[in-house]
């Protein structure tokens, strides 16, 4: 195998050995000047050349999309490993993706090959649901999966076999949900074959079980897009961003996310911990609905050795809870559901510590109800839909000024559109934390020109972008911790006083704090956009308020 070290590569060479047209990677150059590499030379005909060692690298970081991938590429392939093998070089990420690809490939079958099990012929959940359990088992349970492997080399049509569900059910925290166990009924030398299949592709490093749990898990939402359930779902990206922001600033005891999902934004605090071996000695909590989403969760969370995380059902709104969490928590994170009514009729909430929300939307109802449970020093990330930052309605305005009135509001990162498999909403993420009675400033992060498409509709966060929210949020945070002041980035992040959003009617989408990138080349005043994006603002919240009392007029005639 042949060493890149040395090796140079002109643009089109780069676009050759990665399987892309020559225009993606002066694409990649432009949208990443600060991390693309950097020519070193041009050759007798003055083509600029690259180092190919320095692009492999960068390449690594790059996932190659799933409508992208050749016919014998895995799952999580990325340009970097595409790039090696077509210079002929052998690295260790190249070895990473060949030793991962024999399970990542048995999970894509088992997911979509027809032939196994043909499609239809199980419902949608109870496959996934099932599937999902015989990572799970082969991946944490190795004397359960020994004898479920023992059983599956029977016969199709003994007793044996026919005793597999009860095997698997009796393996899991909390068994298989009787639909799941009604819907695998006559179809047990499918089942059979599964095991067979997994355990021939076993891997060594529970790693590569999570992997392929999380490929079955994003598989599964993308063929759920558009259909009933696909809410149930977080886009990974969305998790580690929100991870990424509040985990490391935590001495943290216990995190909690009050509507789990499938358990992404849990599991992305479990990876972050276990990056720095913390993570078996934290306590992990949910609760979510429906049921068979907590069993998603809980399945997640014990392939990563949290097979003991406390999950419960959930409400669509806190004031609908029956039986609150009852203790605070150092970190939570939720993709609550996005503009739901609220619970209607409830009485005053003690975590209405801010006045009561309109009962039409619960938004507020969940950021009073995260900043409640805080502990002092906590920290909190919420998923939001935009309208939550820049709403008229009246009792939502009065809420969201006293929250950051009270410094319970530290910093908003508005996202890149498409991220959702199931609805193009926009959506920013709130960061909390305990209230401390006073307001300094607040970051704003405006962060919707990044992203990269995984396909035609569909966007999602690389890790690198992820790493450089992040990094731009510790980085005012350390300036707060030391004293010095905080620049931030034109056109990407920006600290405002408490003065400048009073003064924009404590209006907090970043957008409205945060200037555009200067022009190469041009010097434009964009005090004259501003002022005429506030004017603009001001006539869309004036609109918005008369919308807002004729929809509580309606709801008040309806209700009497």
């Amino acid at each position: 195998m042949e060493d890149l070290t040395g090796r140079l590569v002109s643009r089109a060479e780069i676009a050759r050995l990665a399987g892309v047209r020559r225009p993606a990677v002066s694409n990649w150059e432009r949208r990443h000047p600060d991390t693309f590499p950097g020519p070193v030379s041009a050759g007798e005909s003055g083509t600029e050349l690259f180092r190919a060692a320095e692009v492999a690298n960068w390449l690594d970081r790059r996932v190659i999309p799933v409508n992208a991938r050749g016919k014998d590429e895995p799952a999580g392939m990325t340009y970097g490993d595409r790039f090696r093998a077509g210079s002929g070089a052998s690295t260790v990420a190249s070895s990473r993706a060949v030793d991962a690809a024999p399970l990542l490939r048995v999970v894509e079958r088992l997911a979509s090959d027809d032939t196994l099990l043909p499609r239809g012929s199980v419902p949608l959940p109870d496959r996934a649901e099932m599937l999902l359990a015989l990572i799970y088992l082969c991946g944490s349970q190795p004397r359960m999966w020994s004898s479920l492997r023992k059983l599956a080399d029977h016969t199709a049509h003994g007793p044996e076999t026919a005793g597999l569900r009860q095997v698997i059910a009796g393996g899991l925290p909390t068994g298989l949900s009787p639909s799941t166990v009604q819907s695998w009924q006559g179809r047990e030398q499918a089942l059979a074959d599964a095991v067979r299949l997994i355990d021939a592709h076993a891997a060594e490093d529970r790693g590569q079980y999570v992997r392929a749990f999380d490929l079955l898990v994003r598989k599964y939402a993308e063929e759920w897009a558009g259909r009933a359930g696909s809410e149930l779902f977080t886009p990974v990206s969305v998790a580690r961003t929100a991870a990424a922001l509040v985990t490391p600033t935590v001495d943290a005891t216990e995190a909690h996310d009050p509507f789990c999902r499938a358990g992404e934004m849990l599991t992305a605090v479990v990876d972050t911990w276990t990056a720095t071996g913390s993570a078996a000695s934290i306590r992990v909590s949910g609760a979510g609905l429906p049921e068979f989403s907590l069993r998603l969760a809980r399945l997640g969370l014990g392939l990563r050795g949290h097979s003991s995380a406390e999950m419960k059902p959930g409400t669509t709104a806190p004031s609908a809870l029956t039986a609150p969490l009852g203790r605070k928590v150092d970190l939570l994170l939720a993709n609550p559901p996005f503009n739901v009514r609220g619970a209607g009729s409830a009485p005053r909430q003690g975590h209405w510590q801010y006045g009561p929300p309109p009962s039409h939307n619960a938004n507020f109802d969940w950021l009073q109800y995260a900043v409640d449970l805080l502990s002092p020093g906590g920290r909190a990330c919420l998923v939001m839909a935009n309208i939550a930052a820049t709403s008229a309605n009246r009792r939502e305005r009065t809420i969201r000024s006293a929250m950051v009135e009270d410094g319970a509001v530290e910093c908003l990162v508005s996202l890149p559109p498409g991220l959702f498999f199931s609805t193009g909403i926009p959506v920013t993420l709130w960061i909390l934390r305990a209230p401390r009675g006073r307001c300094d400033e607040i970051l704003f992060i405006d962060a919707r020109a990044l992203g990269e498409m995984l396909s035609r509709s569909v966007r999602h966060l690389p890790d690198h972008e992820v790493a450089a929210v992040a990094r731009e949020y510790h980085a005012w945070r350390d300036a707060q911790a030391t004293g010095t002041a905080y620049r931030g980035r034109a056109g990407f992040s920006r600290s405002a006083s408490i003065g400048e959003i009073r003064g924009n009617g404590y209006a907090l989408a970043p957008s409205l704090y945060v200037s555009p990138a200067p022009v190469e080349g041009s010097a434009p005043d964009h005090h004259a956009r501003i002022d005429h994006l506030r004017d603009e603002l001001a006539k869309l919240h004036e609109e918005a308020a008369r919308i807002d009392a004729a929809v509580e007029s309606i709801l008040r005639r309806h209700s009497a």
